[in-house]
């Protein structure tokens, strides 16, 4: 999960960003379909954090916090990436994954190339995920591509987004 929506947010970093920084000047029912993927997406990564301590196989402390500061490292990676700064989607994607994995305090972390570079070795559902695009990107992907595409109120993207 963290692999893919990592490697999401830096290919598609530029819609990621817009979406973010102009996400009140949506139309509602753009806004109503960005909220509800933000909130699927927080209860994804919470419930995988869950299960994960359920299990003995992460140690995190508070739920709720660990998926916030698992889904900003995600996130934030639309802010600062570039095509040329020397480091691919995948490898940040990689990275993030390992990261989230240490952040959690994850007990036994194994490669299994079916599953992807990274993943706790009891099965199910994993933080660092496969490969393969998500159902999860994918329908950020659609609300994303839906706001780009000028349906929204706003053709242009106000030049608010640069800072954070």
């Amino acid at each position: 999960m963290v692999r893919a929506f990592s490697v999401y947010h830096a290919r598609y970093h530029m819609i990621a960003k817009i979406v973010h920084y102009e996400l009140y000047g949506m139309t509602p029912q753009h806004l109503k379909q960005i909220l509800e993927l933000r909130r699927h997406t927080t209860r994804l990564i919470e419930d995988v954090i869950r299960q994960g301590v359920e299990s003995d196989v992460f140690t995190a402390p508070d739920v709720t916090a660990t998926g916030r500061a698992v889904l900003s490292l995600c996130v934030d990676v639309a802010r600062w990436y570039r095509e040329h700064s020397g480091e691919t989607p995948e490898q940040i994607g990689d990275l993030n994954a390992q990261l989230a994995l240490r952040m959690l305090g994850a007990r036994e972390v194994v490669r299994d190339p079916q599953a992807g570079p990274l993943t706790r070795s009891s099965g199910g559902r994993s933080l660092a995920g496969p490969r393969t695009k998500s159902s999860l990107s994918t329908g950020h992907r659609h609300a994303m591509k839906s706001y780009s595409s000028g349906s929204s109120r706003h053709s242009q993207p106000s030049r608010s987004f640069t800072g954070r």
